[in-house]
């Protein structure tokens, strides 16, 4: 007559008995002592995702969808903060934190970029630490690289100059592929850094240039994600210096 034994809450309703999972719905479904466990363990009002809510419950009236619940913290209508948690349970990490956002923004293309200032020979160059945020964002910016004053060659010589561009990526649980790309000033691509992941990347271009003369040369350069996937609300950082090859 009933083979799976006893204890059924409610014989009338077949849904509810021993073996069933419990469910989120004001009914102790598992015939169990308590009504609607493990619907919402961090007390925060919404039901775990990973249960079946119907309606909006006693114990989580704000309805279910809660992707972390064991974290208050972490719930459906949270502020997105830049953590590595999707604190908002929209299903993806770290999206539309505002504050997240480069203060240059937008500088999309070469026909839309930002100036880093000047890099002379031999110096130190300009660093610039910036973000690829939201997907699909690009940085590109504007540099002149400057041969300073003094002559150091034989007048009238040949004299060659080198742009360096350093790119480094997030890294650890922030690591996306970032690449780094030279362009001249009419945006025909010039050189960019080929390999992948989240180590430290190197592009350079040279060009000629004659002692004496002036070799002062402009440049894009671009900082892209080697993917729409690739982006993150952590910073990379970039390098331009100069030197005479």
């Amino acid at each position: 007559m009933c083979p799976n034994g006893g204890n059924d809450c409610n014989d009338a309703v077949a849904a509810i008995n021993p073996g069933v999972p419990e469910k989120c719905n004001n009914i102790n479904d598992d015939c169990d002592a308590s009504t609607d466990e493990g619907c919402d363990d961090d007390s925060d009002d919404w039901c775990d995702s990973s249960m079946v809510t119907v309606g909006n419950p006693t114990v989580c009236p704000n309805g279910g969808n809660d992707c972390n619940d064991l974290s208050s913290a972490v719930r459906p209508g949270a502020t997105e903060t830049c953590n590595n948690v999707d604190d908002n349970c929209s299903g993806i990490t770290d999206d539309n934190v505002a504050a997240a956002r480069d203060t240059w923004e937008p500088n999309e293309s070469c026909s839309d970029t930002q100036d880093i200032g000047d890099v002379t020979k031999g110096t130190s160059g300009v660093t610039y630490q910036g973000k690829i945020y939201y997907s699909g964002d690009k940085d590109y910016f504007y540099v002149d690289l400057l041969e300073g004053s003094g002559i150091d060659c034989i007048p009238w010589t040949d004299q060659d100059f080198r742009i360096i561009v350093n790119l480094v990526p997030p890294t650890g649980a922030d690591c996306v592929d970032l690449r780094a790309i030279i362009y001249d000033t009419g945006c025909g691509e010039l050189a960019r850094t080929n390999s992948t992941g989240c180590a430290a990347k190197q592009v350079t271009w040279d060009w000629d240039g004659q002692c004496g003369s002036n070799d002062d040369h402009s440049f894009i350069i671009a900082v892209v994600g080697a993917s729409a996937n690739d982006w993150e609300c952590m910073g990379y950082t970039i390098t331009v210096t100069m030197d005479q090859i």
